[in-house]
């Protein structure tokens, strides 16, 4: 069976499920320069302002990809 997959803006309701993919980012960017940037987290929230702020904004909106099947 094939999966099915999708895009769609993200949306609010989304923002924590953003937050947790953003850790990975947030580790990367810790790593090569810890004076600037926060290391990851599991208190995921802790970065919903950074990733509501992108949602507000249409020409920088996340999009989420979404795998059915």
């Amino acid at each position: 069976m094939t999966d099915s997959i999708s895009y769609r803006r993200a949306t609010v309701d989304d923002i924590l499920k953003i937050c947790e993919l953003g850790q990975i980012l947030n580790a990367i960017h810790h790593q090569a320069r810890p004076d600037v940037y926060a290391n990851a987290t599991e208190e995921f929230a802790r970065d919903k302002p950074h990733w509501l702020s992108s949602l507000q904004y249409p020409s920088a909106e996340p999009a989420l990809t979404v795998s059915r099947g």
